[in-house]
C-alpha cells in the first residue's frame, strides 16, 4: 500500500489523500477468510507501519498483527495525509492518535459536532498531535428527468456520494477543526438504468 500511495503521490504532484478502512466482518472473515476479532489492534499496527513507510522511514515493527522490516522511498514526494474510516469511539481515538483525519459515513452533523470531532481532537491532543481533519460522506440517489426522446418508462437515477465539510459554513468557524475538501467525490459514482 505504501509503495502504491507514494507512486500516486508522485504522479499527482503530492495531491493524494490516502483513505483506509477496516471493511466489515462479513467481508474479512466470510469472503477473505481472515481474522476480524481484533480490528483496533490490527488497524493500530497497520497505521503505525503505513505511517512510517509513507514517511520514508525504515520500519522495524514486531507487533501483535504484523512483523515488518522494510523501507519504501520515492524521491521528491511528501507523505500523503492518511484518513481512516471511523465511527465508533475506539476507532475515532485511534484516528486522532495516528491518522491525519477521518472520513465518516452517515454520521450526521450532530454526531460529528458532539462525538466524532471531540473524540478525535482529544485523542490527538493527548498524543501531542494537531487536531485531525474530518469529512462527512453523504450518499444519496437522485432521480433525473427523462432523457429527451426517451419513453416515460426510461428513467435514470444517479447514485452519488458527496463529501461535505463537517459542518455548514455558518458554524464551521466555531469548531476546532479545519474542514477538508474532497471535491472529486461529488462526481457521479454509479449510473443506474
Amino acid at each position: 500500500m505504501a509503495q502504491q500511495a507514494l507512486t500516486v503521490q508522485d504522479v499527482t504532484d503530492n495531491r493524494l489523500a490516502l483513505g483506509i478502512g477496516l471493511s466489515h466482518k462479513f467481508m474479512i472473515e466470510d469472503s477473505l477468510g481472515l481474522d476480524y476479532s481484533r480490528p483496533i489492534p490490527h488497524t493500530r499496527d497497520y497505521l503505525t507501519i503505513l505511517n512510517g513507510l509513507l514517511a520514508g522511514d525504515t520500519v522495524n515493527h514486531d507487533g501483535d498483527e504484523y512483523q515488518v522490516n522494510a523501507q519504501v522511498t520515492v524521491a521528491g514526494v511528501r507523505k500523503p495525509p492518511v484518513l481512516v474510516a471511523a465511527l465508533g469511539p475506539a476507532m475515532l481515538r485511534l484516528s486522532g492518535r495516528l491518522a491525519d483525519g477521518t472520513i465518516t459515513w452517515m454520521g450526521g452533523i450532530d454526531y460529528l459536532r458532539d462525538t466524532a470531532i471531540p473524540t478525535m481532537t482529544e485523542a490527538a491532543r493527548k498524543a501531542g498531535r494537531p487536531a485531525p481533519d474530518s469529512s462527512q460522506w453523504c450518499p444519496y440517489c437522485s432521480p433525473t428527468t427523462k432523457t429527451p426522446g426517451a419513453t416515460s418508462s426510461t428513467k435514470r437515477s444517479r447514485c452519488m456520494a458527496e463529501s461535505r465539510p463537517t459542518e455548514p459554513r455558518s458554524i464551521a468557524a466555531a469548531l476546532p477543526f479545519r474542514p477538508m475538501s474532497l471535491s472529486s467525490a461529488t462526481q457521479p459514482l454509479l449510473k443506474l438504468g
